[in-house]
């Protein structure tokens, strides 16, 4: 219904439970470390830490989010989308500060946080990342596109742009302090640029390599810009000195020129999907927090060394890494769509968050009760407290999706249908199986109903399955076997 105002009620969001795991580097904290950021579909989530209030950043895309930038600032934070290969993906620019606001005041509208909305790259945004100052902003686009563009961000123009290799580029980084430097890096090779702004020109320096080729898929800068570190899929971190010359003639002899210093001995399982400089306050000397495919983060020392005390275990892949502003913790997202909380010191992990990191196939409410629901999804089935909006129970059937569930009017079962064409019931309490119906359907399980046509006779009911096969079966269920009557 429209108001008189010509504005239309708009639902209030109470709680978000989501996170797209998947996304690289998609986890930030704000530059006040009040608030943390993270995509979530076609949107970006930014979470109060205090007060647990969320804010939708959507911009009416519905296309998924595939890379997630913050200004050092905190006036800004960039989204960039994924689209099909016909047609030009979508960079999003936000005034975080007038989105931090909108969560103080309980504004639900972040059609009023849009700075800018850029297009230029075909398919996929596949990386973003603010300069220094917030002035300027690099988008690289995906496989398809492999563009650099720098863009003008108080006019919401690009400056220049440029092929970004021969090869695939993966990451893109500003320098720390300097607002005419970025890294590169990807496949087989890592570019330090430099930015000519009385000729709107990128000059490109390759960083001399020797015999190694990696594919290297994250990059951190050390904060005295000397340094850049990358994870690569061999599962090694690579230390490179990226000093170099400002831009010459073609004809002057380079002074300085970017080259590798050195990289780690003992390799991660599942190659490095992440990487964050942090500096030890006792020294002063930068180390690396490195994580890993198999769910391993370290810390490393100046030499690649990984320091033994210092070693946590995730579940799932990490794939993001976003330290604290204090320094003193930082936070991990895995591709199993957990979001992690460790303290440096002690490197101890804190689950903070956890959801299904696939599609949520169904979601059901008991008939007495509006406290807590249950979700299915890939492998598992997850009952949520309503209230708390924290995970109560994990049911996982490894390998397999659940397409539908349903709860008796008692509360005493919970009956799930999977692919593999078997229905299953658990206990709501345990998570135990109570029992099975092997061979329901000759193909997948997709859609089931109870029904309860005796009344209060809670161990006597009747459940109805449909199947991918088009078939529709109704079953008679006691406490002892089960039985198929049509």
């Amino acid at each position: 219904m429209a108001k008189e105002s010509g504005q239309k009620d708009v639902l209030s969001l109470k709680s978000v439970i989501g996170f797209s795991g998947n996304v690289a580097s998609g986890l930030h904290y704000t530059p006040c470390g009040r608030f943390v950021a993270f995509p979530l579909g076609s949107v970006v989530v930014l979470k109060a830490l205090s007060s647990k209030k969320h804010f939708f950043l959507d911009a009416g895309i519905d296309k998924k989010v595939s890379c997630v930038a913050i200004s050092k600032d905190g006036s800004y934070i960039a989204t960039g989308h994924e689209t099909p290969a016909a047609f030009k993906s979508e960079v999003v620019v936000w005034n975080l500060k007038k989105a931090i606001e909108c969560i103080s005041n309980d504004v639900l509208r972040s059609e009023d946080c849009i700075v800018h909305i850029l297009t230029q790259h075909h398919k996929q945004v596949q990386a973003l990342d603010f300069s220094v100052d917030g002035q300027y902003l690099t988008s690289l686009g995906g496989q398809d596109d492999n563009d650099l563009v720098v863009w003008d961000i108080g006019k919401g123009i690009a400056i220049c742009g440029s092929p970004a290799a021969n090869d695939l580029t993966r990451c893109v980084k500003w320098l720390n302090q300097r607002n005419d430097r970025f890294v590169t890096c990807g496949n087989c090779h890592l570019r330090v640029w430099q930015i000519c702004f009385r000729t709107q020109k990128l000059h490109p320096v390759d960083v001399c390599m020797g015999s190694m080729r990696r594919i290297m898929q994250c990059l951190c800068i050390s904060a005295d810009d000397s340094f850049a570190f990358t994870g690569n899929k061999t599962g090694e971190v690579i230390k490179f000195n990226i000093e170099r010359d400002d831009i010459k003639n073609f004809n002057e002899q380079e002074v300085h020129r970017p080259s590798l210093n050195c990289y780690n001995k003992e390799r991660f399982s599942k190659g490095v999907r992440a990487v964050a400089c942090v500096v030890n306050p006792t020294t002063g000397n930068t180390n690396v927090i490195a994580g890993s495919g198999d769910g391993t983060v370290h810390i490393l020392n100046p030499k690649l060394q990984p320091i033994p005390t210092h070693a946590a275990k995730l579940h799932g892949a990490v794939t993001s890494i976003a330290l604290h502003p204090d320094g003193k913790s930082f936070m991990a997202g895995t591709g199993l769509s957990q979001r992690y909380s460790v303290d440096v010191s002690t490197f101890t992990p804190e689950l903070r968050e956890t959801c299904h990191f696939g599609e949520i196939h169904d979601v059901k409410f008991p008939q007495k009760s509006s406290e807590i629901f249950v979700t299915a999804s890939e492998q598992d089935i997850r009952v949520w407290s309503a209230v708390y909006n924290t995970e109560l129970l994990r049911i996982n059937v490894p390998n397999l999706t659940c397409y539908a569930i349903d709860i008796t009017p008692s509360g005493g079962s919970i009956v799930s249908a999977w692919s593999d064409g078997k229905i299953r019931s658990f206990f709501p309490e345990s998570g135990k199986l109570q029992f099975m119906i092997p061979d329901a359907h000759n193909d997948a399980v997709s859609s089931l109903a109870i029904n309860n046509r005796d009344g209060g006779n809670e161990s006597l009911w009747h459940l109805v399955s449909g199947g991918k096969d088009g078939r529709v079966r109704v079953w008679k269920i006691n406490a002892k076997h089960q039985t198929m009557v049509h």
